[in-house]
């Protein structure tokens, strides 16, 4: 059987997602509950995060896990029973979530909120109001949020305090059409456009923020429908594109951080992915005989080209039904990999050494979508 083209599966995967919204059963938001996974203090300090659980559009679902590294556990849907006065929860479909500062910050994305928390205990500090909220960067005292609605905003974090209720939005950075991932890097702020709202129009652009001047410097001009942006510590930023579903592939291009200048387009059809270090971690999907075959790879940054071999053991490869959140602890050491499911039930989260074994996993919230080390 001809190897079908990988891009193949995010078109499917669409239509999948859809059948399955239409026809799912109601399972309402995941109960606290809290496990054992590990001995209090195993693996060293600096290990404690929070998983951002999507929920899918509509059912209000959006929840917030905890993995306590010293005490060993695994905390599910925390954020009600910390902050029992906000009635309607924390929101709906939740796009991202960074800690920076002493600050946990939650984009709420059908909510029209980022969700600003203290970082140890997710209390409630303020909210900022941001329509159609995608994703989030910092630099020195500023929050940036991309907005579906064609800009950036940005909020000084220093109003971001206590009882401050709705903050509003200093500022509005005008960029591409719906904007989605964006880095900082080199003193400027990368922001990929994705114009996901009218295709086969999609918009095919990053816009360069001069963080100095807070406006855009220079459009750089890449592949369609433009999507996650990361920087790593070599001066390089990797741009994901996904492409039209169809005949355009996805691929990701690597910059120069300093000038923007396209270093290597790959034609990779990449999914979600992380760096560590000089790594890309990511995954990808292929047909074989009707059959998905996702294959977990590597790059490496330093000398732009593919690594051998998968991260994953074929075990835990074949047991995932449909990877989401990818993310690779502070020390380098361990993957933290969730599978969404059927996109409607509890997903699951493993936790995986360098050699591809898991050493512990444990049930989520409906698509675990977003990670953040404190």
């Amino acid at each position: 059987m001809k190897l079908l083209k990988p891009y193949i599966l995010f078109c499917t995967f669409g239509i999948l997602v859809m059948l399955m919204a239409g026809c799912r059963k109601e399972v309402g938001v995941i109960a606290p509950e809290t496990t054992q996974l590990m001995n209090p203090g195993e693996y060293g300090s600096g290990m404690d995060f929070y998983l951002l659980n999507e929920g899918n559009m509509g059912s209000n679902h959006c929840s917030l896990d905890f993995f306590n590294h010293s005490a060993g556990t695994y905390a599910l849907n925390i954020y009600e029973s910390v902050n029992p006065s906000v009635t309607l929860g924390l929101g709906d479909v939740g796009n991202d979530i960074e800690i920076y500062g002493g600050k946990l910050y939650v984009v709420v994305n059908g909510s029209g909120k980022v969700e600003v928390l203290e970082k140890g205990s997710a209390v409630k500090l303020c909210q900022i109001e941001v329509p159609n909220c995608r994703s989030l960067a910092f630099w020195n005292s500023k929050v940036f949020v991309t907005s579906y609605n064609g800009f950036v905003g940005v909020v000084d974090t220093s109003v971001l305090q206590n009882g401050a209720g709705s903050v509003q939005l200093d500022k509005q950075i005008a960029v591409g059409r719906e904007p989605e991932g964006l880095a900082v890097a080199a003193n400027q702020l990368y922001v990929a456009n994705s114009g996901g709202y009218s295709p086969p129009l999609y918009d095919h652009t990053v816009s360069v923020i001069d963080l100095n001047t807070l406006s855009v410097s220079k459009t750089i001009d890449l592949g369609i429908n433009l999507n996650d942006v990361q920087a790593d510590n070599y001066g390089h930023v990797v741009v994901s594109a996904r492409g039209n579903y169809a005949e355009v592939a996805p691929s990701f291009y690597v910059l120069d951080a300093s000038t923007g200048e396209v270093l290597k387009h790959e034609q990779i059809p990449v999914g979600n992915f992380a760096i560590s270090d000089s790594i890309l971690y990511y995954f990808t999907s292929s047909y074989q005989a009707n059959n998905q075959k996702v294959s977990y790879k590597r790059y490496n940054l330093k000398t732009l080209s593919a690594i051998a071999g998968s991260f994953l053991t074929s075990n835990l490869s074949e047991k995932i039904q449909f990877p989401y959140a990818l993310k690779v602890d502070p020390k380098g050491n361990r993957i933290l990999i969730s599978d969404a499911g059927d996109y409607t039930s509890p997903g699951t989260l493993y936790w995986v050494d360098m050699e591809g074994n898991v050493l512990w996993q444990v049930q989520t919230g409906e698509i675990p979508g977003h990670i953040a080390f404190l």
